[in-house]
C-alpha cells in the first residue's frame, strides 16, 4: 500500500519515518493502521513515498531526515521506500549516500507518442485527443513533456466521452 509523507514529518517526528507514516494514518482517519504500523512495515506492507525533501530549510535538517530514513531502510529491508527532491540535492552526493539515485527528465516527444498509442491501442479518435492535450499542455507550460494528464484525458474521455484540458 503506498504511503505519501512529507520530509518535514519525518523532522519533527522524534520516531522518524515510522512516526510520521503513524501521524499519516492518524490524519487520514485510520487508527488502526497507526496502531500496528512497525508490524506492517516489518511485513513489507507498504511502500513508503518521502516527499518534499528539498523544501527542508537548513542542510542540518536535510542531514537528519536523511539519517532517519537510512536507519529506517535498514531497520525495514521489505519496505520499499522512494525519497523525492529536486536534483540539486543530489548533485554531490552528501544526502542518502546508500540510496540509488535517480533523475527524471522531461520525456522527449517520441516517448510521449509512445506512451500515447499504448493507451490508446489503435483508436485514431483517442490518439488524436492524447496528442492535441499533449500540445495544449505545452503550448500552457503546464508539466511540459508529461504525457500523465494526456492519459488522464484519454482515460476521461474513453469514460465520459468529454475533451477535458484542465485536468
Amino acid at each position: 500500500i503506498p504511503v505519501i509523507i512529507r520530509a518535514v514529518d519525518i523532522l519533527k517526528n522524534d520516531d522518524g519515518v515510522v512516526g510520521a507514516v503513524s501521524e499519516q494514518f492518524m490524519r487520514l482517519g485510520h487508527p488502526e493502521l497507526a496502531k500496528t504500523v512497525r508490524e506492517d512495515l516489518n511485513a513489507g506492507a507498504y511502500f513508503v513515498g518521502v516527499d518534499r525533501f528539498s523544501e527542508l530549510n537548513s542542510l542540518d535538517d536535510k542531514l537528519l531526515v536523511s539519517e532517519r530514513v537510512e536507519l529506517f531502510a535498514a531497520e525495514f529491508h521489505n519496505v520499499r521506500l522512494a525519497v523525492a527532491a529536486r536534483p540539486v540535492e543530489f548533485l554531490t552526493p552528501k544526502f542518502l549516500s546508500t540510496f540509488y539515485h535517480y533523475s527524471i527528465d522531461d520525456f522527449t516527444d517520441s516517448q510521449t507518442v509512445s506512451l500515447i498509442k499504448r493507451w490508446t491501442g489503435e483508436s485514431t479518435a483517442f490518439a488524436d485527443v492524447a496528442q492535441k492535450m499533449v500540445l495544449r499542455l505545452r503550448e500552457a507550460l503546464q508539466l511540459p513533456g508529461s504525457p500523465i494528464p494526456a492519459t488522464i484525458g484519454v482515460m476521461l474521455h474513453e469514460e465520459q466521452g468529454k475533451y477535458v484540458t484542465n485536468t
